[in-house]
């Protein structure tokens, strides 16, 4: 579907202007950044519940899934990894030194969180929640393949036990509600593939587009952008929005300004 890709592409490039900017606050002390560009990883949460709906609808073979996965993110991940490691040993101050925290070569190597332990590439979170919803996906196929259980339910049943667990716990990643977002992505195709999606009065597309992007900017001018992007109703305030932009596009398959361009980003992303 040329429309998600169009999708990644947007999500890379707030992702990417979300770190630039925030740099740029961090070494020049400016009070302002692009927070709002972190919709983006949102929006590829929500696109990564659709797609695994989408890749498994005729594979049952968990095996391969899991490898295939595998081999799609560490590989990469693992050299610049290195690369970044190699030039945190010689100039710290470049390679996240803001964290406060201890770099972990067990974190950064496996992308396991751990509590009070850095990441020497903090960027990764996101990557370590996708791992995480991969190996809940994959249960939910073990669970699909031997005893008939809908994917989305099961997986949606083992995230909504796992935040509760993160709770009990207070472990800082397991009860972080953004995994709900992949949720999200799941329901969509669950949409998508009963064919609801009708096409109505374009005027709804302007409608989606303002409750996409309107809402998170309006709420970061009303609080602090970091607040949004660690608390526990990003789910709410980002992915919700994500979703109907998601659905908007699906249900148009948009090509319009730059779509070669952004399909061309979208698939080289990572």
């Amino acid at each position: 579907m040329g429309s998600i890709q169009i999708l990644r592409g947007i999500a890379v490039l707030f992702v990417v202007i979300l770190h630039v900017t925030h740099k740029l606050q961090i070494f020049s002390n400016s009070n302002h950044y692009f927070s709002v560009g972190a919709i983006g990883v949102d929006l590829f949460f929500v696109i990564s519940g659709f797609i695994m709906m989408y890749a498994t609808e005729k594979k049952d073979n968990i095996l391969e899934f899991l490898l295939d996965r595998f081999f799609r993110i560490y590989p990469i991940f693992c050299f610049f990894a290195l690369v970044t490691l190699s030039i945190y040993f010689f100039r710290p101050d470049l390679v996240n030194s803001h964290s406060g925290k201890e770099l972990s070569f067990l974190s950064t190597f496996t992308l396991i969180p751990l509590q009070n332990k850095m990441n020497i590439i903090l960027v990764s979170w996101a990557l370590s929640y996708e791992i995480y919803y991969y190996i809940i996906f994959s249960i939910a196929m073990l669970l699909n393949k031997y005893l008939s259980i809908n994917k989305i339910i099961s997986s949606s049943l083992i995230i909504f036990i796992s935040i509760f667990v993160g709770f009990v716990l207070n472990n800082e990643f397991l009860k972080n509600t953004v995994i709900l977002e992949f949720i999200f992505g799941m329901l969509a195709y669950g949409v998508f593939k009963k064919d609801n999606i009708k096409k109505n009065i374009p005027l709804d597309i302007v409608c989606l587009f303002i409750i996409s992007f309107g809402f998170p900017i309006f709420i970061n001018f009303y609080l602090n952008g970091q607040e949004i992007e660690f608390s526990s109703y990003r789910f709410l305030v980002y992915g919700i929005p994500m979703l109907f932009l998601f659905i908007t596009f699906i249900k148009y398959q948009y090509v319009g300004f730059f779509s070669k361009t952004l399909s061309l980003i979208g698939n080289a992303s990572y």
